[in-house]
């Protein structure tokens, strides 16, 4: 029974923190927060620059579909043309525009010439015109041809400033751009235009379409003319 008395009244000690470890805690957590905090619009901006370069690529397939498909035409009656995707012209510096368009015959043929002919405006259901995507967020920054085919397997662009750095200004410089899919010929038919002519080295094997951002972050979708499309 002593035993047991004295067993009882011995003190007992549990473990906490100090003062020092839960400010040293806190200090930490405040310190991640903070570069969370502060990294956040950049992360926020990435994550949208990803979403909408899949979105372009997501146009340039249905494109595809409907060409391969055999879509009947909203503006012509009884007509199965081809469908493409266009981007208007970057000679004012960039553009948030993308057109999908049917490339119906003109009267007496019965194939379209592969080139939208709407000029840089899209009224949807009007013409060659079938639907317009805007970029809210992003925009065009630039259309390059045939350099995968030139260049190799270059490093996918991360910035602006990477297209002159990899050598690809020289096949960048597209003012437009015409990507046509017509059946049964599953390829792509891609052709761009320099200083509003036609390029002499279209069709292309491969073109792609470069997003940036405001601050100079990019993606791109790349179109073989093989018919896959990508997104670096």
């Amino acid at each position: 029974m002593y035993i047991s008395l004295l067993h009882r009244a011995s003190p007992s000690y549990h473990k906490a923190f100090t003062l020092i470890e839960l400010l040293v805690v806190v200090g930490i957590f405040t310190l991640m927060t903070g570069l969370v905090l502060a990294n956040y619009p950049r992360f926020d901006s990435q994550i949208v620059l990803e979403n909408t370069a899949h979105e372009v690529a997501i146009e340039v397939r249905q494109a595809q579909s409907y060409g391969l498909g055999v879509r009947e035409s909203v503006t012509d009656a009884d007509a199965f043309p081809g469908y493409g995707i266009h981007i208007p012209s970057l000679i004012g510096g960039f553009s948030r525009s993308v057109f999908m368009y049917a490339d119906i015959p003109s009267l007496g043929s019965e194939d379209g010439d592969m080139r939208y002919a709407g000029g840089n405006t899209c009224v949807p259901g009007s013409g060659e015109c079938v639907e317009m995507l805007t970029l809210r967020n992003h925009r065009i920054y630039a259309i390059c041809g045939n350099m995968k085919a030139n260049l190799g397997a270059i490093a996918p662009f991360r910035k602006t400033t990477d297209i002159v750095a990899s050598g690809a200004a020289a096949y960048c410089n597209k003012d437009s751009l015409d990507v046509t899919f017509t059946r049964p010929d599953p390829d792509a038919v891609m052709i761009g235009y320099v200083g509003g002519s036609e390029d002499s080295s279209a069709p292309y094997s491969d073109a792609e379409i470069v997003i940036a951002t405001t601050g100079g972050d990019v993606r791109t979708v790349v179109i073989w003319s093989t018919g896959q499309i990508t997104v670096e």
